[in-house]
């Protein structure tokens, strides 16, 4: 939950900024070299060349949050939880990122990987600890990362109630809130995508707007 808020929010961030014309952007030489060389180091001293300077990723992580931070903080309450969330991630990394082994994704797995090493005297590269890395997605019960989540070693930010709410319950200024009302509509056939809806009299109904709730 808190890396999904994390990701999803700083990625909006960014999307504001852009839309809004205030984005500094940085060029990088080969980025997706660049990105392959970054997420294989775990302990996050890999230095990347930008013009006559070099970087690391927490430095270019702050030089856009820095951004963020000026243009939209007191904008409203979920942003300023986002932004205090991304400053406190990227001091925790640059300090230890073994602080953050209850919420960040791959802290938790580098984590969980190292204690079965010691304790089951596995390499890293053994197909246990690849299986490993797999249980951890998965999605089921018997997933490593909900037997965490039950014994209270996973952070959380909303509640099972909260999910189930969410679940029968779209945000109402949004086509998801449509297509709900058109699931309970007995007008409606089996044909629902993301963007379309088929209807017993109207015929197929095209919502390609967002924010569209309701057949005009």
């Amino acid at each position: 939950e808190i890396s999904l808020l994390l990701k999803y929010g700083t990625t909006a961030l960014m999307v504001d900024l852009c839309e809004d014309g205030k984005l500094k952007g940085i060029n990088l030489d080969q980025s997706v070299k660049t990105l392959h060389t970054i997420s294989k180091d775990t302990k996050l001293l890999t230095k990347i060349n930008i013009g006559k300077k070099k970087y690391t990723a927490i430095d270019i992580q702050l030089y856009y949050f820095n951004q963020a931070e000026r243009n939209y903080r007191g904008r409203d309450e979920i942003t300023n939880k986002i932004l205090d969330l991304w400053y406190f991630t990227l001091n925790a990394l640059g300090d230890d990122p073994m602080q953050l082994e209850n919420s960040i994704d791959w802290v938790i797995k580098k984590s969980l990987i190292n204690q079965f090493c010691i304790k089951k005297g596995y390499s890293l590269w053994s197909p246990q600890m690849l299986n490993v890395d797999l249980l951890y997605h998965d999605v089921h019960e018997s997933g490593i990362y909900n037997k965490l989540l039950k014994k209270g070693l996973i952070g959380r930010i909303i509640t099972d109630k909260e999910i189930d709410l969410a679940i029968n319950n779209p945000p109402p200024d949004t086509r998801a809130f449509l297509r709900a009302k058109a699931l309970r509509s007995s007008n409606i056939e089996e044909i629902i995508d993301w963007n379309r809806i088929y209807h017993k009299k109207i015929g197929e109904i095209i919502i390609n707007d967002p924010f569209q709730t309701d057949i005009s």
